[in-house]
């Protein structure tokens, strides 16, 4: 069965691409613009992988990974954290939220790809 992932990123240009090169890799993607968004997309469906952006306008990717954590059902689901620049501070903060993987901005389609197939493999 496919995966399900759910894209949140502020920048919709970046959901649309990152759902192609997903679909492209047999995953089945949801994509929204925002944490509240991606709160409402958890409540009503079950995804196996996120892929959530640090910076947006409502909050940003931690204290979304911390709403979502506190979810039923999503403590042990897969989260990838994209981030403009690596800093030790913010890394060990996503390790403490809950964070699975961090990829710093700009990501490689096939980075992306390898990360979410270690973490959520098509064949499981």
């Amino acid at each position: 069965m496919a995966k399900q992932v759910l894209v949140v990123d502020d920048n919709e240009m970046i959901t649309f691409l990152w759902k192609l090169v997903l679909e492209n890799g047999n995953y089945v993607v949801s994509q929204v613009n925002d944490g509240a968004s991606a709160l409402e997309m958890l409540a009503a469906n079950r995804y196996d992988c996120l892929i959530v952006d640090y910076h947006m306008d409502d909050m940003d990717g931690l204290a979304l990974t911390e709403k979502i954590r506190a979810m039923p059902g999503y403590r042990p689901v897969p989260i990838i954290m994209i981030i403009a620049e690596r800093d030790q501070e913010l890394s060990e903060s996503a390790r403490i939220a809950g964070i699975n993987a961090l990829m710093t901005k700009p990501v490689h389609p096939d980075s992306l790809l390898d990360i979410i197939g270690r973490l959520c493999p098509l064949s499981v």
